[in-house]
C-alpha cells in the first residue's frame, strides 16, 4: 500500500511538472504573438489562479 502512494506522489509531481512547463512555454507563445498587450494582462493576472488586488 505504501508503494501506491509512493507512485501516485511520483506521477502527481510528474503532472505538475509537465503541466508548468506547458503554461511557461504558452506564455512565451502569447507573449510573442500579442507583445505588450499580453504583458499588461499578465501583470494583472496569476499564473494559476487570478491574483486578488
Amino acid at each position: 500500500m505504501a508503494v501506491g502512494r509512493y507512485r501516485c506522489l511520483f506521477a502527481l509531481a510528474i503532472f505538475v511538472i509537465g503541466f508548468v512547463a506547458k503554461s511557461k512555454k504558452e506564455e512565451t507563445l502569447l507573449r510573442k504573438q500579442f507583445g505588450e498587450t499580453f504583458e499588461k494582462h499578465r501583470r494583472q493576472t496569476g499564473f494559476f489562479v487570478p491574483k486578488l488586488s
